[in-house]
């Protein structure tokens, strides 16, 4: 790869923002490409070798792109054996649209208030808008540093790149709501090199959930630049809190001088601190930060609504997937965490999985038997949201953690909006038996989609609808339903099932009749679930359906975007490490990098959020 000096400052070679968007569909194919690419060329501040980042807000820390645009019939510099890629080319065979205005931050932001607000702004009283609950919108509108955190980005990118490119019923669904004229394709062409040049990680993001075609490509520059590093002191405090729960000790501190702590800190200092946690330190970071890794992802059993097991078979479980990670750390990639068919178990929580004899002391792993398939199916996770089919939140809770977990997001619930007036039909490889509603209110896997558009946003867009089935077999307490004694006395759930049976207020809908929901409605659901072949599917892309076997099936067809999974890890590492939810863009782009090579191990992903020059700036 060859890149060029820029000075002093940190230069990032993205590979991933594309020239704004023709009329042709991008979604024609997956990237095939290696997410990113990232060259640190270097720092300089103020005479002074430092590592340095931008912050996500405030003062005076940036993240810009190299200046704007590139002039008419110039070319990229190409990376090493590829040819030039002209930037001025049209991706498609139609006559050249106008060329695309090039907006500042200002401009674009501007854009984005204004054409947005309507729908999901709140005003000064506190009155929301239609959309609100969708892409909820500041009073003061959307900011830079919003954007640049938010997980709805993508979405809001994908609403805005369905509108330029003109399907109806895809979801998300095609945003602003009217229909471009050519003056309004211009700008949704302005906003979208906006986003390629302002937010690349959002829109790599979204091209891997949605498969937008990401084959044609241009090098983009970030420079980012820190206006106030760290010292050393600053960082090594940061760190050792982070990793190891303690502030530096006398020993660790003496190693430097008083002259070097307090001067910034450099990217050689930071290597060599980081890499005591893979080496004299490494026993001590297991048994602490990872620990707080383990459980910030893992989170175990529900602290605020704990199920009904023994305290001390809670608390191990919320040490479950820690154990996991511990056990895995340095030879299984960070994704095969999750669908691997082996759990961790202690003493008081073998009995809770068949064929599994806990050990002495201490955790030993235990092969899972079907129908559990993976960490999401294990007591531990499925604790953490207990729940089940026969309540009215019908499992959703779960999908909405198993989101969690991949992508470090929290699903909102668009609960605002109308139905719609045309619902477009369920795909048909979804089963479409669960009409049950409670007092008239949609509830059951099928009802709710079937209800209207925007609950299709999330309860088909958001597999929402499938994950409501392939949870189905599994008790609050995690335990496995049995079809033939469902709702007996003394067997998991029976309340709930007695509950939903033992009133008019919940009904089903079959050949167009409503009817009372009782014993052999629920065991048949219940059933259909355990097959073995549950009618379960999600959309790929925007539009397309696949059909998902089971909830790791789910979790890999989630972790194929390894854009946001990678993001993820890192929302993670910075909750567990420094205690915030917001990373910067170039956190996230540290971990695409880690993405793209040969391993994705634990170490691997720590190393590169210690690492990650946002760690040695400091906030202003």
């Amino acid at each position: 790869m060859r890149a060029r000096w820029l000075g002093p400052r940190t230069a990032i070679v993205f590979i991933g923002p594309k020239a704004a968007p023709s009329s042709k569909t991008r979604r024609t194919m997956r990237n095939k490409t290696p997410l990113l690419q990232i060259v640190v060329l270097g720092l300089a501040v103020g005479g002074a070798a430092a590592g340095a980042a931008c912050g996500s807000d405030g003062g005076g820390n940036t993240l810009a792109p190299t200046p704007t645009g590139t002039p008419t019939g110039t070319t990229a510099p190409p990376m090493d054996g590829a040819a030039p890629v002209d930037l001025d080319a049209s991706v498609d065979a139609t006559p050249p649209e106008p060329p695309v205005p090039v907006w500042a931050d200002t401009e674009a932001l501007a854009w984005l208030n204004l054409k947005c607000a309507a729908c999901h702004g709140i005003d000064a009283k506190g009155v929301a808008a239609l959309y609100y609950s969708a892409w909820p919108m500041a009073a003061g509108g959307v900011s830079k540093a919003y954007l640049e955190t938010s997980e709805l980005t993508p979405v809001a990118y994908q609403t805005i790149l369905n509108r330029l490119i003109g399907p109806e019923g895809v979801t998300p669904s095609p945003m602003p709501v009217a229909k471009p004229d050519a003056a309004a394709r211009l700008e949704l062409r302005a906003i979208l090199a906006w986003f390629d040049r302002a937010l690349p990680l959002s829109v790599v993001d979204a091209d891997g959930r949605y498969g937008n075609d990401t084959s044609t490509k241009a090098k983009v520059i970030l420079n980012f630049k820190c206006e106030k590093p760290s010292t050393l002191r600053q960082f090594m405090s940061r760190f050792f809190y982070g990793a190891l729960d303690r502030p530096p000790n006398a020993g660790e501190l003496s190693k430097y001088t008083t002259a070097m702590l307090d001067a910034p800190v450099t990217v050689a200092q930071r290597l060599a601190l980081v890499t005591l946690i893979e080496t004299t330190l490494k026993t001590e970071f297991l048994d602490s930060g990872l620990r707080k890794l383990g459980t910030t992802i893992g989170g175990g059993p529900s602290v605020a609504n704990p199920p009904a097991l023994p305290a001390n078979v809670i608390n191990d479980l919320r040490d479950e997937f820690y154990n996991l990670m511990r056990a895995k750390y340095n030879t299984t990639n960070y994704h095969d965490l999750f669908t691997m068919k082996e759990v961790m178990v202690s003493p008081a929580t073998a009995s809770l999985y068949a064929g599994c004899t806990g050990p002495a002391s201490g955790w030993a792993s235990c092969a899972i038997q079907a129908p559990r398939d993976g960490y999401f199916t294990t007591v531990g996770f499925l604790t953490s949201k207990p729940m089940s089919f026969m309540q009215e939140s019908n499992n959703y809770g779960r999908v909405s953690r198993l989101y969690f977990t991949v992508y470090g997001e929290t699903l909102l619930p668009a609960t605002a909006g109308p139905s719609g007036e045309a619902i477009p039909a369920l795909p048909t490889c979804l089963e479409g038996t669960d009409t049950r509603t409670f007092v008239g209110a949609p509830r059951g896997a099928a009802a709710v989609p079937l209800f209207g558009k925007v609950c299709q946003s999330c309860h088909l867009g958001r597999h929402m609808a499938a994950g409501a089935v392939l949870f189905r077999p599994y008790a609050r307490n995690g335990s496995i339903f049995d079809t033939a004694t469902l709702g007996n006395a003394g067997t998991a759930d029976a309340d709930q099932f007695m509950a939903m049976t033992g009133t008019p207020d919940w009904k089903y809908t079959a050949g167009g009749v409503e009817k009372p929901v009782d014993a052999a409605y629920l065991k048949a659901l219940l059933s259909v679930s355990t097959s073995g072949s549950p009618a379960a599917c999600i959309l790929e892309g925007s539009s397309t359906y696949v059909p998902v076997k089971g909830v790791a099936d789910l979790a890999n067809k989630l972790m194929s975007n390894k854009a946001g999974l990678s993001r993820g890890f890192m929302r993670h590492a910075h909750r567990a490490f420094q205690n915030s939810p917001n990373i910067t863009l170039e956190m996230g782009l540290r971990a695409m990098q880690v993405y793209d090579g040969k391993t994705q191990h634990l170490p691997d992903l720590v190393r590169a959020y210690f690492l990650s020059d946002s760690l040695a700036c400091e906030v202003q």
